[in-house]
């Protein structure tokens, strides 16, 4: 949930955004290891009294998180770098790239089947008669 200004109105973030889906993995890992926002907050900032910032990042209020950020708490809570290297990529970025391979695939068959048509004219119009 973010706020879209002081003080207004509390509305749901965007699922698909990299800080929403690190927050969810961060969320996942401190319930695996039965951690709390001042225990990360000790761990990650090495001050207890940061877990205002813990918060930030668990509810998705950290929109872009730097690498850094990234890093620390990948660190302190012992997250696999393979599982942020998965969420460092959107679905919806998935969907277009694949997409675009898609299209690659077909513009490689429609070149293949424009060079066999090339060859084949112009062996017919070079062959001797």
């Amino acid at each position: 949930m973010r706020r879209s200004g002081k003080f207004a109105k509390v509305r749901d973030a965007d699922p698909d955004t990299l800080g929403v889906r690190f927050g969810n993995l961060v969320r996942a890992y401190m319930i695996r290891r039965g951690l709390g926002n001042q225990d990360v907050a000790r761990l990650v900032y090495r001050d207890e009294e940061r877990k205002s910032s813990v918060s930030d990042v668990v509810n998705g209020r950290a929109d872009n998180p730097t690498p850094d950020t990234v890093a620390r708490y990948r660190e302190a809570l012992e997250i696999p770098h393979e599982e942020i290297e998965q969420i460092l990529v959107s679905p919806s970025q998935y969907a277009h790239l694949e997409k675009i391979q898609a299209d690659i695939s077909s513009l490689a068959i429609d070149r293949q089947a424009d060079r066999r048509t090339t060859t084949t004219t112009r062996v017919a119009r070079f062959s001797p008669k």
